[in-house]
């Protein structure tokens, strides 16, 4: 009898959506392990991860911003696994250019900017000027 009762246990919890844990300064956290050992990539486990975050911002009536998404691919004998680290924000108006962007996004436009310096695509007041509404973004 204890049998079907722990089989019953294990597919509940199986289908259940991963958690969300509050962190510090209203930063969240999901994690999710991919259920299939030693294959693929943990793609399905990182839209598993987002979905719960979504769900999770949208009861508030808020939008995900990622504060740091993490990917490991299974090993021999382990499974896949994604730590998604967010944070709940208004959604952007229609139209508003002022956006926040995350480190990752923000990293990614001053290394293009200092890429078009570089070539002389740009000036130097033109870059510092650029960077500081990269920078005021964040």
């Amino acid at each position: 009898m204890r049998l079907p009762v722990l089989l019953a246990l294990l597919a509940l919890t199986a289908c259940a959506p991963p958690a969300v844990v509050g962190l510090d300064k209203g930063v969240y956290l999901v994690t999710v392990r991919n259920p299939q050992l030693g294959y693929g990539p943990a793609e399905g486990a990182r839209t598993e991860a987002y979905q719960a975050a979504n769900a999770f911002c949208a009861a508030k009536g808020m939008v995900v911003e990622t504060v740091s998404l993490q990917l490991t691919d299974p090993e021999s004998g382990r499974p896949g696994s994604v730590s998604l680290q967010f944070r709940c924000v208004p959604p952007p108006r229609p139209g508003e250019e002022n956006v926040r962007l995350t480190r990752a996004e923000a990293e990614m436009k001053l290394e293009d900017l200092k890429a078009m310096l570089a070539k002389g695509l740009i000036s130097r007041e033109d870059f510092e000027r650029k960077k500081k509404e990269i920078l005021d973004r964040m």
